[in-house]
């Protein structure tokens, strides 16, 4: 969990880091499409200055969940796939052990 310490470094860095990059597209050293990857970090930075604190580190929780109900969903997606896999992998030995009894017949 972020402390409220790591917290307020967090947020001067972000701003550090998008000021130094704001620089570098207004002296032509960065396009503004090489600085779109950093569009993320200007949300974190708003989404930081006007939840504060508490709020933001309910946030992140809130985020976290989601993420880890994403992965469990695909884990699970994943699980499903291979049953199928595993049901058709069944299916066509039966059809191959049908075409090779019908060979021996014929």
């Amino acid at each position: 969990m972020m402390t409220r310490e790591k917290f307020e470094q967090t947020k001067s860095e972000l701003r550090s880091g998008l000021e130094q990059i704001a620089d570098s597209v207004r002296k032509g050293e960065l396009t503004k499409e090489q600085a779109k990857p950093f569009r993320k970090n200007i949300i974190d930075l708003w989404m930081m200055e006007e939840l504060g604190y508490e709020h933001y580190k309910m946030y992140a929780g809130m985020q976290s969940q989601l993420v880890e109900m994403d992965l469990q969903t695909a884990q699970a997606r994943q699980e499903a796939l291979n049953l199928q896999i595993e049901m058709l992998q069944a299916e066509l030995a039966e059809v191959r052990r049908h075409i090779e009894a019908r060979r021996h017949l014929g």
